[in-house]
C-alpha cells in the first residue's frame, strides 16, 4: 500500500483521533482505515479502562485555572465544570462549552493574563450574564 493516504492522516482531512478506553490517543484514523487501524491493538484496550499495560501511563494532568477565573465562576453562582482536552482546559458553564484555555497555568494569571486569558475571561463573563439563556 505504497502512498496510502490513511497513513498519513493530518488535521483538517476529515480524520480524527482513535482513542483508547482510557482516552489515550492511539492514531489518527478516517471512515476508510479506521477499523483496520484499530485491528492493531488488544480489543480490551478499546474496550476496558482499567486494561493491563506493562508500563506506567502517566496520570491525567491536573486541570488548572487561574485564580481570578476560578473565583469569577465560583461568585457567578451559575454551574460550572472544566474537562481535559488534550493540552487544553475546556471550561462549561451552566452546561454550554464556552472557552478553552492551555493548561500551563503559569503564561497566564491575573497579574500577566496573556490574550488567551483575556479572551476566556470576556467569555465566561458574556455566559453568566446569559446565564438564563437554553443550554
Amino acid at each position: 500500500m505504497a502512498n496510502d493516504p490513511c497513513d498519513s492522516h493530518t488535521k483538517g482531512d476529515g480524520s480524527w483521533w482513535a482513542k483508547d478506553a482510557r482516552g489515550i490517543e492511539l492514531c489518527r484514523v478516517c471512515e476508510k482505515c479506521e477499523r483496520r487501524k484499530l485491528a492493531r491493538y488488544r480489543p480490551d484496550v478499546l474496550t476496558d479502562p482499567n486494561y493491563w499495560a506493562d508500563e506506567p501511563i502517566d496520570e491525567e494532568v491536573t486541570m488548572t485555572l487561574p485564580s481570578d477565573l476560578r473565583a469569577m465562576l465560583d461568585a457567578s453562582g451559575v454551574p460550572w465544570r472544566l474537562e481535559q482536552g488534550g493540552w487544553h482546559v475546556k471550561v462549561f458553564v451552566n452546561g454550554r462549552f464556552v472557552a478553552i484555555l492551555p493548561n500551563n497555568g503559569t503564561r497566564s494569571s491575573a497579574d500577566n493574563p496573556g490574550r488567551a486569558h483575556l479572551n476566556v475571561r470576556a467569555a465566561i463573563k458574556r455566559a453568566i450574564r446569559t446565564k438564563g439563556a437554553s443550554q
